[in-house]
Protein backbone atom coordinates (compact mmCIF):
# COMPACT_ATOMS: atom_id res chain seq x y z
CA UNK A 1 0.00 0.00 0.00
CA UNK A 2 2.83 2.43 0.86
CA UNK A 3 4.55 1.72 -2.45
CA UNK A 4 1.38 2.57 -4.41
CA UNK A 5 0.99 5.88 -2.54
CA UNK A 6 4.61 6.77 -3.31
CA UNK A 7 4.06 6.08 -7.01
CA UNK A 8 0.93 8.24 -7.07
CA UNK A 9 2.78 11.10 -5.36
CA UNK A 10 5.66 10.84 -7.81
CA UNK A 11 3.45 11.36 -10.85
CA UNK A 12 1.75 14.51 -9.52
CA UNK A 13 3.25 17.90 -10.22
CA UNK A 14 2.57 20.41 -7.47
CA UNK A 15 2.90 24.18 -7.65
CA UNK A 16 3.33 26.16 -4.48
CA UNK A 17 4.01 29.89 -4.39
CA UNK A 18 5.80 31.17 -1.32
CA UNK A 19 7.58 34.52 -1.29
CA UNK A 20 9.17 34.41 -4.72
CA UNK A 21 9.87 30.69 -5.08
CA UNK A 22 7.88 28.22 -7.10
CA UNK A 23 8.34 24.61 -6.05
CA UNK A 24 7.82 21.94 -8.65
CA UNK A 25 7.74 18.34 -7.55
CA UNK A 26 8.18 15.83 -10.33
CA UNK A 27 9.29 12.22 -9.79
CA UNK A 28 10.76 12.68 -6.31
CA UNK A 29 12.95 15.66 -7.28
CA UNK A 30 12.20 19.12 -5.99
CA UNK A 31 13.17 22.02 -8.24
CA UNK A 32 12.81 25.58 -7.02
CA UNK A 33 12.53 28.37 -9.56
CA UNK A 34 12.48 32.11 -9.03
CA UNK A 35 9.57 34.03 -10.48
CA UNK A 36 8.19 37.54 -10.65
CA UNK A 37 10.17 40.49 -9.37
CA UNK A 38 12.72 38.24 -7.65
CA UNK A 39 13.68 36.65 -10.96
CA UNK A 40 14.08 40.05 -12.61
CA UNK A 41 16.35 41.33 -9.83
CA UNK A 42 18.49 38.18 -9.78
CA UNK A 43 18.81 38.27 -13.58
CA UNK A 44 19.98 41.90 -13.44
CA UNK A 45 22.54 41.08 -10.74
CA UNK A 46 23.81 38.11 -12.79
CA UNK A 47 24.18 40.37 -15.85
CA UNK A 48 26.21 42.96 -13.90
CA UNK A 49 28.40 40.28 -12.33
CA UNK A 50 29.04 38.72 -15.75
CA UNK A 51 30.13 42.12 -17.12
CA UNK A 52 32.83 42.44 -14.48
CA UNK A 53 33.80 38.74 -14.46
CA UNK A 54 34.30 38.56 -18.24
CA UNK A 55 36.29 41.77 -18.61
CA UNK A 56 39.59 42.02 -16.73
CA UNK A 57 39.85 45.69 -17.74
CA UNK A 58 36.48 46.63 -16.26
CA UNK A 59 37.15 44.59 -13.13
CA UNK A 60 40.76 45.58 -12.43
CA UNK A 61 40.85 49.14 -13.72
CA UNK A 62 37.41 50.32 -12.72
CA UNK A 63 35.69 48.19 -10.07
CA UNK A 64 38.72 47.25 -7.96
CA UNK A 65 39.77 50.90 -7.73
CA UNK A 66 36.54 51.75 -5.92
CA UNK A 67 36.59 48.53 -3.88
CA UNK A 68 40.13 49.20 -2.63
CA UNK A 69 39.19 52.76 -1.75
CA UNK A 70 36.15 51.62 0.26
CA UNK A 71 37.40 48.37 1.86
CA UNK A 72 41.20 48.67 1.69
CA UNK A 73 41.54 45.35 -0.17
CA UNK A 74 40.37 43.67 -3.37
CA UNK A 75 37.03 41.88 -3.26
CA UNK A 76 35.60 40.31 -6.38
CA UNK A 77 32.03 39.64 -7.39
CA UNK A 78 31.01 35.99 -7.51
CA UNK A 79 28.65 34.35 -9.98
CA UNK A 80 26.16 31.74 -8.79
CA UNK A 81 25.59 28.23 -10.04
CA UNK A 82 21.96 27.60 -11.02
CA UNK A 83 21.87 24.21 -9.28
CA UNK A 84 23.36 25.32 -5.97
CA UNK A 85 21.15 27.68 -3.94
CA UNK A 86 23.91 28.56 -1.50
CA UNK A 87 25.84 30.12 -4.36
CA UNK A 88 22.86 32.38 -5.11
CA UNK A 89 23.00 33.66 -1.55
CA UNK A 90 26.78 34.17 -1.82
CA UNK A 91 26.42 36.08 -5.09
CA UNK A 92 23.68 38.36 -3.76
CA UNK A 93 25.41 39.03 -0.43
CA UNK A 94 28.71 39.95 -2.15
CA UNK A 95 26.83 42.16 -4.61
CA UNK A 96 25.09 43.95 -1.74
CA UNK A 97 28.45 44.40 -0.01
CA UNK A 98 29.97 45.97 -3.15
CA UNK A 99 26.88 47.77 -4.46
CA UNK A 100 28.31 51.25 -3.82
CA UNK A 101 31.49 50.40 -5.71
CA UNK A 102 29.50 48.90 -8.60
Amino acid sequence: MQNQDDDDDAMVEEHQHDEGLELLQVTYDTIAELFGEFKQVVDKVRAVVRIFRRSPTKNDAILQTYVKREFGKELSLSLDCHTCWNSLFDMLSRFLQLRDAV
